[in-house]
């Protein structure tokens, strides 16, 4: 009877949006109880996270419906449908990530020095504590381990045996240059996972760092503060600054049968670059 009156439409709509409020997330007092409400109104057996390894009947939408950016081929999507975790709030990248470690490295079993940029908050929690991960996080802000430009990052070369950058570069004037500054900290024989927004039907990035209205950015690349979007030629700029890549759909890394149990977005696949 509980979970009909929790599942109900109206009420999970509500405690929805009654979650995402901005008051609701600065209190974890607030957020922390909701959140756990609204787990158990979507509670189910299509999905799992593997964050939270809870079973759910749909995940919630993310992004913004109403954005000006219209393209429909830019991976992912500006806004899309049943991606976000009820219960964590994980989204279908980070989600592959975790599965990627766990299952195609062996970082949890030998010890490992690991840089994450800008770092997502399931990914911390998860690498943060791992006994043989000596984690790193660094971020422009202060609420990372260390504070740094990721185009001069002040630290040793061949530092870190793993990277984890996602979604950073697109914020970042000069991605060539960060991008080698990826290079230079990671060891020979390390790996790289670097993603961007990007458009496969696009063979040459468009370039918008001299785009100084915010509007503009949002009409041209998808966010205010993204400087470009990535075509094709992503590769090939990873390529300049040292790196081989391989591209690695979903299905790669968990099955072609759990993509949609874990909510992977199979269009968008992981980068995992290696040095020259």
């Amino acid at each position: 009877m509980l979970r009909e009156i929790l599942s109900a439409t109206g009420f999970t709509k509500m405690i929805t949006l009654a979650s995402q409020l901005a008051i609701v997330n600065r209190h974890r007092v607030l957020s922390k109880p909701l959140k756990r409400i609204r787990a158990f109104a979507y509670a189910g057996n299509q999905y799992e996270c593997p964050f939270c390894n809870r079973g759910y009947s749909k995940l919630l939408p993310y992004g913004n419906p109403k954005s000006r950016f219209q393209r429909q081929d830019v991976v992912p999507a500006v806004y899309r449908e049943n991606v976000l975790c009820p219960r964590c709030e994980s989204l279908e990248r980070e989600r592959l990530i975790k599965l990627y470690i766990e299952r195609k490295t062996g970082i949890l079993k030998k010890q490992t020095r690991l840089l994450h940029v800008a770092p997502e908050g399931n990914l911390a929690a998860f690498l943060s504590p791992q006994p043989l991960v000596d984690y790193v996080s660094m971020d422009i802000s202060d609420e990372a381990m260390l504070r740094a430009d990721l185009c001069r990052l002040g630290l040793k070369d061949s530092a870190f045996d793993a990277i984890i950058c996602s979604h950073v570069l697109e914020h970042v004037t000069d991605d060539i240059k960060a991008m080698a500054e990826l290079n230079r900290v990671l060891r020979k024989g390390g790996w790289a996972i670097i993603q961007v927004p990007i458009s496969y039907s696009v063979e040459k990035t468009v370039d918008g760092k001299d785009t100084d209205l915010p509007e503009m950015r949002e009409v041209l690349f998808g966010q205010e503060n993204h400087v470009r979007l990535y075509g094709r030629d992503f590769f090939n700029r990873l390529e300049r600054a040292g790196f081989s890549t391989q591209d690695l759909p979903p299905s790669a890394i968990v099955g072609e049968d759990m993509v949609a149990r874990y909510a992977l977005n199979p269009r968008e696949h992981l980068i995992v670059c290696s040095k020259n």
